[in-house]
């Protein structure tokens, strides 16, 4: 007899826990100012729980909770004054989605999710720095003052925002 995809599969409804580190590329946009700011690299640090909605069917809610830091460092050489901005980003979000295990053999599975994502933003800090090899700071007269100037970039509350979205994707599970 041939083995069809749906015989290849086992019956698991059993739960899981997931410690997970993650590398992430990102964005940030502030709508006041316009401000964009492409190429933010950093990690993810998480717990997820896949917990059984069903003893008949692999279908699983997976709530999860992650800090995602972002990082930028950024360096405009205009001559004589080379301008560094460093961003500095922090989140927490949440994800909660359904998922349904698509079990292999006892080690490998592929988990198809889908559901709600709930992020707030914790922290978010621009430094910008002015280096110069032919002025010093003294020569700079009334602009001094922004040579070294760090900027919250969530000083309102409007910007400490919380945000909603959607994720979807499979995961793909290997036990040792």
């Amino acid at each position: 007899s041939v083995a069809t995809p749906a015989s290849a599969l086992e019956k698991n409804t059993e739960g899981w826990s997931r410690l997970q580190l993650s590398f992430v590329a990102g964005n940030v946009k502030s709508k006041p100012e316009g401000i964009k700011a492409d190429g933010l690299n950093g990690l993810a640090l998480g717990f997820s729980k896949g917990i059984s909605l069903s003893k008949e069917l692999p279908i699983f809610i997976e709530p999860t909770a992650e800090l995602v830091w972002l990082h930028q460092k950024e360096e405009t050489d205009e001559g004589i004054v080379v301008y560094t901005d460093k961003t500095n980003a922090l989140s927490l979000n949440i994800p909660v989605v359904g998922a349904y295990k698509l079990q292999f053999n006892d080690n490998i599975s592929l988990v198809p999710f889908f559901g709600p994502n709930f992020k707030l933003h914790l922290v978010d800090k621009t430094k910008e720095e002015v280096e110069s090899e032919w002025l010093d700071e003294s020569e700079w007269l009334d602009e001094s003052e922004w040579l070294e100037e760090s900027i919250d970039n969530l000083e309102s509350d409007e910007d400490k925002r919380f945000q909603f979205g959607l994720s979807f994707g499979v995961g793909f599970n290997f036990k040792m």
